[in-house]
């Protein structure tokens, strides 16, 4: 009876915490295909990187990369807010016969946000016999 008492007291004078949940914080959807106008004639990587305006100067922030045999290839990017800072988010895509070797076809392009982008490879004018690489591997 005491305890329920000392209970009861120490409850009136301290009083409840109450806690909300935290919202749930809202990502940025990044997603869509990368196709090109003619069909991939063998085995190719395709490099989907995710850049940040800031300050006129593309920052990457989000990259991946697929081995494939056909395309279209979809990509799909979640995203903080806080990783969104700048004037807009670029998109730029690259097709390559080795992991490491030079560009055959590329796409540069702004981002659009939540919905299904359609990025279209553009072949190089030495397509599919591209020899040299690219000055820089991130832009």
């Amino acid at each position: 009876m005491i305890k329920a008492l000392l209970c009861s007291v120490f409850l009136f004078l301290v009083g409840c915490v109450g806690v909300s949940p935290a919202l749930p914080v809202q990502g940025v959807n990044v997603k869509g295909e990368v196709r090109m106008p003619s069909p991939v004639t063998r085995p190719a990587y395709v490099t989907v990187r995710l850049y940040a305006q800031v300050e006129g100067t593309p920052r990457l922030i989000a990259q991946a990369r697929y081995r494939v045999a056909a395309l279209p290839v979809h990509f799909a990017f979640r995203l903080m807010p806080q990783q969104v800072v700048g004037e807009g988010l670029l998109l730029r895509s690259q097709l390559a016969w080795s992991e490491e070797g030079p560009v055959q076809a590329r796409s540069w392009q702004p981002v659009v946000t939540d919905s299904n982008m359609k990025v279209n490879l553009g072949q190089l004018p030495c397509y599919p016999k591209c020899a040299v690489r690219s000055a820089s591997m991130h832009l």
